[in-house]
């Protein structure tokens, strides 16, 4: 059986890529994904409860395998949905799509290619890409695989 290797992107493609949507729903989703490690299914199913801002954590509702998640809010991000509470004003789901539903997962990775593109990264990535790097980044600085 064949094994591919993971694709990873440096902290400086990473923070370019992060810096590249002007739109602040666009900047803030692919945020999400590299520094809370949700998937792209968590990403677009979340709600505006589901941030627990005074804990410091984010509930992922029926992750893999349909159980419940939590995982860390840090500062950064929770300033980041802040500014797009207020300015989007979220009900339903945290991120609606432009009929009002749940956002696509097809236009999240369009997010994701139009910042790869604006960014100057040439090497293929998915939102997915973002979770991996961003593991990459932790043990890279010294933290317990156990941890991750």
């Amino acid at each position: 059986m064949e094994t591919k290797l993971l694709l990873v992107h440096s902290k400086s493609e990473v923070a370019a890529v992060l810096k590249a949507p002007g739109n602040l729903k666009h900047r803030t989703m692919p945020v999400l994904a590299y520094s809370a490690d949700p998937r792209m299914s968590d990403v677009i199913a979340l709600r505006p409860e589901d941030l627990l801002f005074d804990q410091g954590l984010i509930r992922l509702r029926q992750a893999k395998g349909n159980k419940d998640r939590i995982t860390l809010l840090g500062r950064s991000i929770a300033d980041l949905f802040q500014k797009y509470m207020a300015a989007y004003q979220p009900n339903g789901f945290l991120f609606a799509g432009q009929a009002g539903g749940m956002y696509s997962a097809r236009s999240l990775q369009q997010v994701m290619q139009a910042a790869l593109a604006k960014a100057g990264i040439q090497k293929p990535a998915s939102m997915h890409t973002l979770r991996h790097s961003f593991a990459t980044h932790l043990l890279e600085q010294g933290t317990d695989l156990r941890y991750i």
